[in-house]
């Protein structure tokens, strides 16, 4: 695991995996502490674990949605309540199991079912720690995008690509569905993003991922 500092608010946990990369995200607040996602099981969250044990503050544990590389640690985490979409919940909950299937090839041990306690439908604000949860679909129909209000940083799942020559992530929605989330991103002051499998990136690339779209349509 590779530890990333934004800032004293902000820090990235990176699993290196042969063909992709997994970023799990921190903010530090002021009344809570918020990790976003929860990668694949306690082996290989070991150590993560005990950073997360120093924490004084409850913690916001966020799934950005139902994928497995951002759920099945959910029960290796000592979060006082998980948050995500409905969808999320619903989704995880019907299919479990298939779930953990679809990540057999990377779990050291079988992740006890663990859903999220708490959902929302558009949007949730923590407002005391400036930390604002929406609804993003694009790379699913459950996404989620995490924005702290106070340090103008944009966590966005899944809704970019695994690294730079691949912007575009995989869609489940059609291109005018993920077209409206870019824009809505685009209406937030962002210093920074993050997303889930390229970790750090800059505001610009919300405008490259729309050329590169435009430019694969045309193609």
């Amino acid at each position: 695991m590779e530890q990333i500092v934004i800032s004293e608010r902000h820090q990235l946990f990176k699993w290196q995996y042969p063909e992709w990369a997994l970023y799990l995200h921190l903010i530090r607040g002021e009344h809570r502490n918020y990790l976003i996602d929860s990668g694949i099981d306690h082996i290989s969250l070991e150590p993560l674990l005990p950073i997360l044990a120093t924490l004084s503050k409850p913690l916001v544990l966020i799934n950005t949605h139902y994928h497995w590389d951002h759920v099945l640690g959910n029960y290796a985490i000592p979060a006082d309540r998980i948050m995500a979409h409905q969808q999320t919940a619903t989704i995880l909950s019907n299919s479990w199991d298939t779930r953990v299937k679809e990540a057999s090839n990377y779990l050291s041990a079988l992740p006890p079912k663990c859903l999220p306690t708490d959902t929302f439908t558009q949007d949730y604000e923590f407002e005391d720690d400036g930390i604002y949860l929406f609804h993003t679909p694009g790379h699913t129909a459950d996404g989620i995008s995490v924005y702290d209000r106070i340090e103008k940083v944009l966590n966005v799942g899944d809704n970019l690509g695994d690294d730079l020559e691949h912007i575009v992530p995989d869609l489940d929605l059609d291109v005018s569905t993920y077209i409206a989330t870019l824009d809505q991103y685009a209406s937030f002051e962002t210093a920074t993003m993050v997303s889930g499998h390229m970790g750090l990136a800059q505001p610009t690339i919300i405008e490259a991922i729309k050329e590169k779209i435009a430019s694969t349509s045309n193609g």
